[in-house]
């Protein structure tokens, strides 16, 4: 599994993590709140939210292996026409 964060550019922290098995699946799942969820926070200002990939979770070991900090899409990206 991965380890993902969502950045607030406008409030400047970061959501508590999120794990998804890769960048696909959580580009998706941001995809869509930002489409399908009309009244979430990232629907409404999608311009202030960026998606980071921080690190590994180990399911059999339980232990979080980090990384460097991966820019993987700006929220805004996702909204569809």
């Amino acid at each position: 599994m991965k380890v993902f964060v969502i950045k607030d550019t406008k409030a400047n922290y970061y959501h508590p993590p999120q794990l998804w098995r890769n960048a696909g699946e959580a580009v998706r799942a941001c995809e869509n709140s930002v489409n399908d969820q009309q009244d979430s926070l990232f629907s409404k200002n999608a311009e202030d939210f960026v998606l980071f990939e921080i690190g590994d979770y180990s399911e059999t070991s339980g232990q979080i292996t980090p990384c460097d900090k991966k820019h993987i899409a700006d929220m805004i990206d996702l909204r569809k026409v």
